[in-house]
């Protein structure tokens, strides 16, 4: 059986260029080669430079939510690294070992930078500041080292190059399109699908087993190469390298770029960088000293009017959005997990865990069985929520040891259980809104690797287990899997993200109120569901759950946490009949 669904466009912030758009651009600039004369031709040359820069950061920003404060730091390294070999290798090969220099050691820059921000503990935020340390700190050494760089005055390059005005600039299209093409080629693979759902929601992407730093660390190289490009052609345009291509300043004017042209669309930072480039050097030449308040005017404008950029402002106008591409869905048998390995699906021995003082769990010891729907029942604040935190590997426990089938959990690595076989979903639905339904199932299927034809190709289809196909059917779903995420109701959210958990395939599923907010026949739907996952797939599950007679209606067995114990155990009648638990719930739950 096969369900076929074609994708609609992407949602308005996602706007993607089209290999049409891309194609148009690039016979624009062919054009100009025959429109304009040498005097505009060698100015665009060295915006080209300049455009390669803002598409470097477009790959990061736009796609991964990586703002840089720092690229210029590898643009001007790429335009160092051809004019310090050019002075110092006395050979006719040194041009091109330069320009090879100047990819390389920018790329190799981002590889170790990527290292120390993305498999550290800091946020984006810490990233953005830590790039723009760097940038500081990279033209704080240019002009420190000047017996080197050059200082002040720069390096300026002793090799002409040996093409005219005009054969420089196609030279330097080619150069453009071409990564431009294998940029937008990047993004629109799987490789791509998963830096956007890093930028959406990175835990949920850690909790589909994808490694988000190393991700992250190789878009962050491909943007550093691409940046070190950039630096190669401005140098090799203006024969000249400063400290200005590696400060602060260019850095913060290629974040206006991609803003005004348009961010996550490759084209329009681009075209933003071309634009405002031109416009600076027209205005400077006819408006004297008011040429900055002009632009800057012109740009603030931008902003209020056009908050998606430029491009996007043309996309609109011109219906040119990302077009429909086909999502099919294909039922395929579930694998069953095995019921007998390890004797235990999950264990934990002496859990405990501590914020601060404040004990959330104290020596909580719990065994899953293969096969078994374990229910965990509480009031708020009893600490099942930390419990499967704990267990799940998004909070590092104080004490105590986690044992999934048979494998001892000692990582705090979210992606390193979701591989063991453990998914979960969280009590707030978390799906990545601004990605289609289609591209939410397929990241839960993709298995938290990318292989290497993935970096240029993108699927579109997906093998789902039939009792996956039949819950998005009981959410109707499938009528919308080219809708994106962020416009589904609250319970289309929750049997999206049940679906994503499932679409796994695990052998254990920490669930967190996965009915909250449905109605009473999708809850009854949802607990078939599951009663099947056990009976017939054996998958053993976890269930965080406040309705008891939902409760009764699924478990196999139940255990009752208070102030981060375990205070009851035991089957449905015992634990529902106990005055201990009537205690603690107050007669307000059983």
């Amino acid at each position: 059986m096969t369900t076929n669904t074609a994708l609609s466009r992407a949602p308005r912030l996602l706007l993607s260029s089209t290999p049409r758009n891309e194609l148009m651009f690039i016979a624009i600039l062919v054009a100009l080669a025959m429109l304009v004369n040498d005097y505009y031709l060698d100015l665009v040359a060295g915006f080209l430079g300049l455009a390669l820069l803002a598409l470097s950061l477009d790959l990061i920003w736009g796609y991964a939510g990586i703002l840089s404060f720092g690229q210029a730091t590898f643009f001007g390294l790429g335009g160092y690294a051809l004019g310090l070999t050019e002075i110092h290798w006395d050979s006719s090969l040194a041009p091109v070992g330069g320009a090879l220099l100047g990819v390389v050691a920018p790329a190799a820059m981002a590889f170790v930078l990527g290292l120390f921000v993305f498999f550290s503990r800091v946020g984006l935020f810490f990233a953005a500041v830590i790039t723009l340390a760097l940038s500081v700190l990279a033209e704080q050494m240019v002009n420190e080292f000047s017996g080197l760089t050059g200082g002040f005055n720069g390096i300026i390059l002793p090799t002409a190059l040996p093409f005219s005005v005009r054969e420089y600039y196609l030279l330097s299209v080619a150069i453009f399109g071409v990564t431009l093409f294998l940029c937008v080629t990047l993004v629109s693979s799987d490789f791509g699908r998963v830096l956007m759902a890093i930028r959406e929601n990175e835990e949920r992407t850690r909790f589909l087993g994808y490694t988000s730093p190393w991700m992250k660390t190789l878009a962050f190289v491909v943007s550093g190469a691409i940046a070190g490009v950039g630096g190669i052609l401005y140098a090799m345009q203006t024969g000249l390298v400063s400290p200005s291509y590696i400060g602060l300043t260019l850095s913060t004017q290629t974040v206006v770029w991609v803003a005004v042209g348009g961010r996550g669309t490759l084209v329009g930072p681009a075209l933003g960088a071309l634009l405002t480039n031109l416009f600076q050097h027209i205005l400077s030449a006819s408006l004297l000293i008011y040429w900055q308040l002009a632009l800057g005017i012109a740009l603030i404008l931008v902003v209020v009017f056009a908050p998606d950029g430029l491009y996007a402002l043309f996309l609109g106008a011109t219906g040119r959005f990302a077009p429909a591409s086909l999502g099919h869905i294909r039922v395929r048998h579930a694998r069953r997990p095995s019921t007998t390995r390890h004797g235990a699906a999950l264990e934990t021995r002496g859990v405990s865990k501590w914020f601060g003082s404040y004990r959330a769990l104290s020596d909580v010891s719990i065994r899953l069985a293969p096969a078994e729907l374990l229910c965990l029942v509480g009031p708020n604040g009893a600490g099942k929520s930390t419990l499967v935190d704990v267990i799940s590997a998004r909070t590092r426990r104080t004490a105590g040891e986690v044992v999934l089938d048979g494998w001892h959990a000692n990582t705090g690595r979210p992606e390193r259980v979701a591989r063991q076989g453990v998914a979960r979903k969280f009590q707030a639905a978390a799906v990545f809104d601004r990605l289609t339904i289609f591209d939410n199932l397929a990241l839960a299927r993709g298995g938290g690797r990318i292989k290497f034809l993935q970096l240029i190709r993108r699927g579109t289809t997906v093998d789902l287990p039939a009792h996956v196909v039949a819950l998005l059917k009981l959410g109707g779903l499938l009528q919308q899997l080219g809708e994106p995420a962020s416009e589904l109701a609250h319970g289309a959210r929750q049997v999206l993200e049940l679906g994503m958990v499932l679409a796994q395939e695990p052998h254990t599923v920490l669930l967190d109120e996965p009915t909250a907010g449905l109605a009473e026949d999708e809850r009854r739907q949802i607990g078939e569901v599951l009663r099947r996952l056990t009976r017939d797939q054996g998958t053993s599950i976890v269930l965080i759950e406040h309705d008891i007679d939902f409760v009764r209606r699924v478990a196999d067995r139940i255990i009752v946490l208070d102030h981060g114990r375990v205070v009851a155990e035991g089957s449905v009648e015992e634990v529902t009949n106990s005055e201990l638990v009537r205690e603690i719930y107050l007669g307000t739950v059983v």
